[in-house]
């Protein structure tokens, strides 16, 4: 069942040690109580590994008998599983919502069934209160199941953040039908303050009727605002400044149990997300071998401008983007495919009808939205990538998400920590987006990125190592001021100097301005974003025109 070894670094290396991972735990062999991240970038061929090893198990008559179970994110990607694998009735189970047609299929006997596959949402829910061992739902043969497989964002428990707004607000009309409940909640909201931010508070295990009680008092949109309250009762949580949005609670529930572990995780986005790397530091994760792809045939064009969904709400913003989004897919074949992806739709305009409006034969573009941006490969031929907006969720997610990973309490509030994860997410996000395209088959790419992305630069080289990330500044979009007159400045100097350099003190001459100005203006994001189409380079002591070189 065991792949050909290959040197260390590389993608048979990667391969064969998941698949050596699989057969150690299947025959119970391996010993380790902490889970192990396999991190292949996509298109490594993870899952074809995942599936190749229970094709090859089959064959053996499924010996050793120590039962798989393989926990999916979606239905789809049950069924996807099952096919490749090649997998007959009697050999698999599935163990999902009762009523979901996918649970009809496979044996009627789960526990004699050598594969098992389930959710993620479920295996959190079946496993609440107890151990794994004592989980029978999931046994094989009467016995805990050895080899469980985790396909892609594992989190060892789940984030969540209660806003304290939604807390207190109902207190007014509960207080005079409930009061006790009114009284849980007021302890609850008085302990989310100001001068607690940073700082762990208890949630009381009486918090747990509170959703029960706005239900029945107050409606059921009332008690579903707070349903989170009925599993984070008895824990703790981290009170966290959410800016304009105020006070939050953040914190993690759902935890899986702790001999859950070893459990193997195949993560394309592993190398990348901050979440994991809190799991090493917990001392719950180690890494397998990894793969990392070359990116040599991506390029990367960043327009540092904002393009959330909230930016793009203003008319005269959204047809700024649009435009000059348009005008790139226009310039081209116009029966080049080009794939989108976006905040979902929500508000009074409609991202996709309105750029199908204005683009030269819109059958051609494809749309995703963040949150279906990942787990398909029917975009890999598309060449053209256009990224409008990063998804971005509120600063309390990213310290639930820290806790929920096992990160400690105290740092959860910390600057450091919320910027860290919230990178790793993005780094995560825009890997699982852009490898939808043809580059996941290490074919030529080019991605347009609109975003207002702090150290950009850096966090684009992280993700794609090995593509060639430039700045991207639409033509017809005016510089400021200052901008436009160090950019004249440049060219004429190069055109001075006959060469493909010129001195920044001949800049600086041209400019009028030196020291501290000037500095300022070289760095400016529109500036920044001009050199970059310019094809300019910043030395220490001069500007280099690139394409001269």
């Amino acid at each position: 069942m065991i792949i050909t070894q290959g040197p260390k670094g590389s993608q048979e290396n990667a391969l064969a040690s998941v698949q050596s991972a699989m057969a150690e735990m299947l025959s119970g062999t391996l010993k380790s109580s902490v889970h192990l991240l396999a991190s292949l970038d996509p298109g490594a061929g993870k899952t074809e590994a995942l599936c190749s090893f229970l094709r090859s198990w089959k064959a053996d008559h499924f010996s050793p008998a120590g039962g798989a179970l393989v926990v999916l994110a979606t239905h789809k990607e049950i069924q996807s599983c099952i096919d490749r694998a090649g997998l007959e009735t009697q050999d698999f189970a599935v163990l999902i919502h009762k009523n979901a047609p996918l649970a009809s299929i496979g044996s009627t006997d789960p526990a004699a069934a050598p594969v098992l596959f389930t959710t993620r949402e479920m295996l959190h829910r079946r496993c609440q209160g107890k151990t794994f061992a004592e989980t029978s739902c999931y046994y094989y043969l009467g016995r805990p199941r050895t080899l469980k497989v985790w396909d892609e964002a594992f989190m060892p428990a789940k984030d969540v953040t209660l806003r304290k707004d939604l807390i207190v607000q109902p207190l007014a009309e509960l207080r005079l039908r409930d009061f006790p409940a009114a009284r849980t909640l007021e302890a609850l909201g008085d302990s989310l303050s100001a001068d607690r931010i940073g700082q762990a508070t208890h949630v009381a295990l009486a918090v747990s009727s509170a959703p029960k009680a706005l239900q029945t008092h107050l409606g059921l949109k009332a008690g579903d605002h707070l349903s989170a309250l009925q599993s984070l009762a008895g824990r703790e949580g981290v009170v966290v400044d959410c800016n304009g949005l105020g006070l939050h609670l953040a914190g993690a529930v759902m935890p899986l149990p702790e001999d859950f572990a070893p459990c193997l995780i195949l993560d394309a986005s592993g190398r990348v997300r901050e979440t994991y790397m809190a799991m090493e530091t917990a001392g719950t994760l180690k890494r397998l071998p990894g793969f990392t792809a070359g990116y040599s045939g991506l390029r990367v064009r960043h327009w540092n401008r904002a393009a959330s969904r909230s930016t793009l709400k203003d008319d005269e913003a959204r047809r700024e983007v649009l435009s000059a989004v348009s005008d790139i897919i226009n310039e081209g074949d116009d029966a080049e495919p080009w794939l989108i992806i976006h905040a979902q739709d929500r508000d009074s305009y409609s991202i996709v009808e309105e750029l199908r409006g204005l683009t030269i034969n819109p059958e051609r573009l494809a749309f995703l939205h963040w949150g279906s941006h990942h787990g398909t490969n029917e975009y890999r031929h598309i060449r053209r990538v256009v990224v409008l907006g990063l998804w971005r969720q509120p600063s309390p997610t990213y310290s639930a998400l820290h806790i929920a990973a096992g990160g400690p309490l105290e740092t959860a509030a910390v600057r450091e920590t919320v910027e860290a994860i919230k990178a790793g997410e993005h780094r995560h996000n825009l890997l699982q987006a852009v490898c939808r395209s043809s580059i996941r088959e290490g074919k030529p790419c080019e991605v347009y990125i609109v975003d207002k992305l702090k150290g950009a630069a850096g966090l684009l080289t992280e993700t794609f190592p090995g593509a060639v990330v430039s700045s991207w500044n639409p033509e017809g979009l005016k510089l400021p001021t200052a901008a436009l007159r160090l950019s004249m400045a440049i060219e004429e100097g190069l055109r001075a100097s006959g060469g493909g350099t010129v001195t920044k003190r001949t800049v600086m001459d041209l400019y009028g301005a030196s020291g501290a100005a000037f500095r300022k203006t070289v760095t400016s994001p529109a500036m920044v974003d001009w050199m970059g189409l310019r094809g300019l380079r910043v030395a220490t002591r001069y500007f280099e025109d690139l394409r001269a070189a």
